[in-house]
């Protein structure tokens, strides 16, 4: 798989959030990977030690360290563990990342209500990959009732703040007349966003519809889902 601010309750857990983000960005540059491929041991006690004291910024830190193995053995469940600490106390980032691994089931039983839970909290806040993933669920159905008109409103949020895919998937849905009367320009025109950054299946399209990226208008566009 997947607002124009982040918003969050107050002034200082937005700080708080911030700090933590300073904080991870300065270990990661000041503690990098050692040759051996193994995580500089520095860098990993600083981290445990602002997780344990609940920083949200570190707990996330470490989730992304253990669901991507950067340096240590990659370990989903201590990948949920540390993005949940961080989901509970508002982190965006961490409430995307824990939905992705109940919806893909990894670290833990998959669960796509829950997965649809998470996604929403991110989503509110303006996070695009977890407005896009939230779509896909309406789309489909999973772990939520199936709504083309909610799939179409967060695929458009996501657009919005240019994710391509998002952007393609909207205009499939303009061009089909799904979640709203059909719209070809509208179609169009999200396909050629979509283009502009490189997505290689609008790409495709605009070209099997003889469009160009300068191009205003063209053939009809034939029925596809996301």
């Amino acid at each position: 798989m997947e607002p124009s601010a982040i918003s969050v309750s107050s002034a200082g857990q937005r700080n708080g959030l911030l700090f933590g983000c300073i904080i991870t960005t300065l270990l990661l540059v000041l503690f990098p990977f050692a040759s051996s491929g193994q995580m500089d041991p520095n860098r990993l006690s600083m981290l445990f030690d602002l997780a344990e004291e609940g920083d949200a910024g570190a707990q996330y830190g470490l989730g992304t360290t253990y669901e991507e193995g950067r340096g240590v053995d990659r370990d989903y469940a201590e990948a949920f563990m540390w993005y949940t600490e961080a989901a509970e106390q508002d982190y965006p980032q961490a409430q995307y990342k824990l939905g992705t691994l109940y919806h893909q089931g990894k670290g833990v039983e998959q669960d796509y209500a829950e997965a649809a839970n998470w996604y929403r909290k991110a989503a509110e806040k303006g996070v695009p990959e977890a407005q896009y993933n939230l779509g896909v669920m309406y789309y489909r159905g999973e772990g939520l009732p199936e709504d083309h008109g909610d799939a179409f409103k967060w695929f458009q949020k996501a657009a919005e703040h240019g994710l391509a895919k998002a952007q393609y998937h909207l205009a499939i849905m303009c061009a089909n007349g799904e979640g709203i009367v059909a719209d070809f320009d509208k179609a169009v025109l999200w396909l050629r966003k979509s283009a502009a950054q490189g997505h290689a299946k609008s790409e495709q399209r605009l070209l099997g519809m003889g469009i160009s990226l300068k191009q205003t208008s063209g053939p009809s566009e034939s029925s596809e889902q996301p």
